[in-house]
């Protein structure tokens, strides 16, 4: 049908474009929380964005469904607005033609959704946490590069290295803090990694010179040395991970505590979503005589999102913790979304006004 293609590639259009600006939202946001963390831990560049773009794809579900819905949204405020849903109705298009055609047009981003959830985003995070666990295995000084200036010890500690290869740093300085108020430099023209009898890790520095610093005496100590090792800084947690979020669906199902139960409702909720957001789309547009502005329509909207999704993470947080039982974790922000869909679908089949009566 000419006018059914009209919709649908109305509302995959802007879909796209909204998907595309909430992804690089997305990214901007992940820049900034993990740019923080990596500095204290040391970690460089590449490895940043392989973690960044592993936590894109577990947000990529709830990102998709919010496009989804705010596309149908703009969609048909534009066509209230420009008057062409009368039209349609008056051609005997009416609410029911278009409440299906936004469950069809939400259907695909839903089971993408699914997809994404159920499959991918689980891979993602144990590649995730396998990630975290390597970089906490291996040295914060192995990751420096050289001619910058690195935080180390979780901002206890700054070091600088004028050349590094193969595990062997040459011409480094490295200013600490020490237990009190004293402060200590070193210099040394060489450094390289060993393990002691214990298994921990050290760093062995090669002709130089240590400076204890004294800063409310206005005093230092000079030592020179040949060799001096020190412990490897320990690396900061970027961020904290939960096991369940790396688990399947059967994994989850087999465990059945309260934690992993909540994850599935999470799971599960981000594919429903898409399907109950859509019709939302449809019912908030106002009635004949247009008594709400265009974008009037898309602010009420952007509000019922977020009552519905701070719904949804109410339901999975009490539902972790045990307040709430499964049923009512799993299905009471749906059945609330359901039920308001009902009112508003109810209010909308009561015969309004006429279209040429005035507005109050």
């Amino acid at each position: 049908m000419i006018i059914s293609r009209y919709l649908y590639r109305e509302i995959g259009a802007r879909m796209v474009w909204l998907l595309l600006l909430l992804l690089l939202l997305t990214n901007a946001y992940l820049l900034a929380r993990f740019t923080s963390s990596s500095a204290a831990a040391g970690i460089p560049v590449s490895l940043l964005f392989d973690v960044m773009r592993l936590k894109l794809v577990t947000y990529f579900p709830e990102l998709l469904s919010l496009s989804m819905f705010l596309a149908l949204l703009s969609c048909y405020a534009r066509l209230t607005h420009d008057r062409e849903l009368p039209v349609m109705a008056g051609s005997g298009l009416g609410l029911g033609y278009h409440l299906r055609l936004s469950l069809l047009a939400a259907l695909p981003a839903a089971l993408l959704a699914a997809c994404c959830a159920w499959l991918l985003a689980p891979r993602a995070e144990a590649a995730y946490a396998e990630l975290l666990a390597r970089l906490q295995r291996t040295d914060a000084l192995a990751w420096l590069s050289a001619r910058q200036f690195h935080a180390l010890g979780q901002g206890r500690g700054t070091v600088y290295i004028e050349a590094a290869a193969e595990g062997r740093l040459s011409g480094v300085y490295y200013y600490f803090a020490a237990p009190g108020a004293r402060r200590g430099l070193l210099v040394a023209r060489r450094a390289s990694f060993e393990e002691d009898a214990a298994g921990r890790r050290l760093v062995r520095f090669e002709d130089g010179t240590r400076y204890d610093l004294d800063p409310r005496r206005l005093a230092h100590k000079r030592t020179r040395f040949r060799s001096y090792r020190i412990q490897v800084p320990q690396r900061a947690a970027i961020a904290k991970k939960r096991e369940e979020e790396s688990m399947s669906l059967r994994q989850l199902w087999q465990r059945g505590t309260a934690r992993h139960l909540a994850e599935l409702q999470r799971r599960a909720s981000q594919v429903v979503a898409c399907l109950l957001l859509a019709p939302f789309a449809v019912l908030l547009q106002p009635r004949m005589p247009y008594t709400r502005r265009r974008y009037g329509t898309l602010l009420l909207g952007i509000g019922v999102y977020l009552l519905y999704y701070n719904l949804m993470e109410l339901s999975h947080a009490l539902l972790a913790r045990g307040r709430i039982p499964p049923p009512l974790g799993w299905g009471g922000a749906h059945l609330l979304a359901l039920a308001a869909l009902l009112a508003l679908a109810y209010r909308r089949r009561r015969p309004g006004p006429a279209a040429g009566s005035p507005r109050r």
